[in-house]
C-alpha cells in the first residue's frame, strides 16, 4: 500500500530559514515518514488557515526572535486558535546583504527591502551603514530575492536574506553576518490540527448532528428507565406481601440512589482529570517585557479520593521542570454544567519563590462531557503579578510533545 504524502507547510518560499525549520522539524518529529512534502505558504495567516483547511498536513511558523521578540504576524494568525503543538526548533540565523549584480556600485543603492523581522534584526548595522535609504517591509526574504533577480523590483534595490536565498538566485553579495546580535536565533514550532478541526476550501467538514457524550447521556437514562419497568413488572408478578414490596422498593430505590451518585461524582470529577496548556498574560505585560509569557505552561491535574491536585510544569530547552503545585484545589458548581476552579499555588524551590492563586470559570456541554476549556485570572503573591489565562484541554501526546520540546526564552 502506498504511504500517503504528508505535507507540510511554511512560511516563505524556497531558501527562506522557514523551509530549513521544516526540513529540520519533520526529521525531528515526522520519523519513520518518508514522503513528504513541503508547501511553501509565504505568511504565518496562509499557513495557520491551510492547516484548519485541511490544505497541509503540518504548518511550520517562527515564534520568537532573540533579537526582535515575537513574531507578530505569527501572534496574530494564532489568535483564537490553538493548533496542537507537535514540535519545536531554534535556528541559528544569519543575514546577507544582496545587491542585483556587480555593475550596481554599493552607493548607487537606494532602498533596502526585507520582512520586518530581518529588518528588526539588522536594525543597527543598517543605520550605521546606510542611515539615509529607504526600508521597505515585504512578507518574506526569499521573496525579495527573488523579485530583485527576476527584475519585479527597482535594480538599485538591495535586499536582506539568507546567503543560500541570494546566491540561488545570482545576486551580488554586499555584506554578510549583519545581523545586530551575533548569537541571532529564532524559534520555529510545528503545528497540526485533529480532523474534527479541519475544514474543506469554501465549506465546513459536515459534523454528526449529536455529540457522543449526548448520546452515552441518553442511553444512561433510557438504561435507568428500563430497569425502573423491569424491577416495577417484577414486584407486580411476585406478588409480595405489603411489607415485602416497601422493603423490596426501599432497597431498589436506595440501590439506584446511590448508583446514580455514584456515576456523577465519577463524571464530575473525571471532567477535569488531564492535560492542559496556557499562557499566563500579565496585565501590565505591556509595560514590563520581562512579563510577557510566550512559553505555554503544561498542568497535569489528578484526582484521588476525591481530592484533586495540580502540577504546574515550565518547558525549558528540551526539558521542564514543576514550576508550582497546588496547595489545595476546590471545584465550586454553581449548576451542573458550570462552575468555578480555585487552586492555591507555590513550590519549594527558594530561586523562583512562586505562589498564588488562580480562579477559573469552568463550563460543560451536557453532563458527561469533560471540561475542555477554562478562563480566569491569577494573583501572584512573591512576584506581585496580576494577569489571565486561559487553559485549554490537550492530549497526552501534545503534553509529552511541549514537555520535550526547546523555546526561546
Amino acid at each position: 500500500m502506498q504511504q500517503k504524502v504528508i505535507r507540510i507547510g511554511y512560511q516563505g518560499i524556497e531558501g527562506s530559514n522557514s523551509e530549513v525549520a521544516a526540513t529540520r522539524l519533520a526529521e525531528k518529529c515526522l520519523k519513520g515518514i518518508n514522503q513528504v512534502e513541503l508547501v511553501p505558504l509565504v505568511s504565518s495567516e496562509e499557513v495557520i488557515e491551510g492547516l484548519y483547511r485541511g490544505i497541509v498536513d503540518y504548518g511550520v511558523v517562527a515564534t520568537r526572535n532573540s533579537t526582535a521578540g515575537s513574531v507578530k504576524e505569527t501572534l496574530d494568525a494564532l489568535r483564537n486558535r490553538q493548533p496542537e503543538l507537535v514540535g519545536t526548533v531554534i535556528l541559528p540565523i544569519h543575514h546577507c546583504l544582496f545587491k542585483k549584480d556587480e555593475n550596481i556600485r554599493n552607493e548607487e543603492i537606494r532602498s533596502i527591502s526585507s520582512h520586518i523581522q530581518a529588518l528588526r534584526q539588522t536594525d543597527s548595522y543598517l543605520k550605521q551603514n546606510f542611515p539615509d535609504l529607504q526600508i521597505i517591509e515585504i512578507e518574506d526574504t526569499a521573496i525579495g530575492a527573488a523579485r530583485l533577480a527576476n527584475g519585479e523590483i527597482d535594480p538599485h534595490t538591495a535586499v536582506i536574506c539568507s546567503k543560500s536565498a541570494g546566491q540561488k538566485r545570482g545576486l551580488a553579495l554586499v555584506a554578510e553576518n549583519i545581523e545586530d546580535n551575533r548569537d541571532n536565533k529564532t524559534e520555529f514550532r510545528l503545528f497540526k490540527v485533529d480532523e474534527q478541526h479541519k475544514k474543506t476550501r469554501g465549506k465546513r467538514m459536515s459534523s454528526p448532528l449529536v455529540s457522543p457524550d449526548y448520546i452515552i447521556e441518553k442511553l444512561i437514562q433510557l438504561g435507568l428507565i428500563i430497569l425502573i419497568l423491569v424491577s416495577t413488572w417484577y414486584i407486580t408478578k411476585s406478588k409480595l406481601p405489603t411489607w415485602a414490596t416497601a422493603v423490596t422498593i426501599s432497597g431498589y430505590v436506595l440501590t439506584v440512589y446511590f448508583f446514580v451518585n455514584l456515576i456523577k461524582k465519577h463524571v464530575f470529577n473525571n471532567s477535569f482529570v488531564g492535560y492542559w496548556k496556557y499562557y499566563p498574560i500579565a496585565n501590565n505585560a505591556h509595560k514590563d517585557p520581562s512579563q510577557q509569557h510566550h512559553i505555554p505552561r503544561i498542568v497535569e491535574i489528578t484526582e484521588e479520593h476525591d481530592v484533586f491536585h495540580l502540577k504546574i510544569f515550565t518547558p525549558t530547552m528540551g526539558k521542564s521542570y514543576i514550576s508550582a503545585v497546588s496547595e489545595s484545589v476546590s471545584i465550586a458548581s454553581t449548576d451542573p454544567l458550570s462552575g468555578k476552579l480555585v487552586y492555591k499555588y507555590k513550590t519549594d524551590d527558594n530561586a523562583i519563590n512562586v505562589s498564588g492563586i488562580a480562579l477559573l470559570d469552568w463550563k460543560k456541554q451536557n453532563l458527561l462531557s469533560k471540561v475542555q476549556e477554562m478562563k480566569g485570572t491569577y494573583f501572584g503573591v512573591a512576584s506581585k503579578e496580576v494577569g489571565s489565562m486561559t487553559f485549554k484541554r490537550i492530549s497526552k501526546e501534545e503534553f509529552d510533545n511541549i514537555n520535550t520540546s526547546q523555546f526561546l526564552d
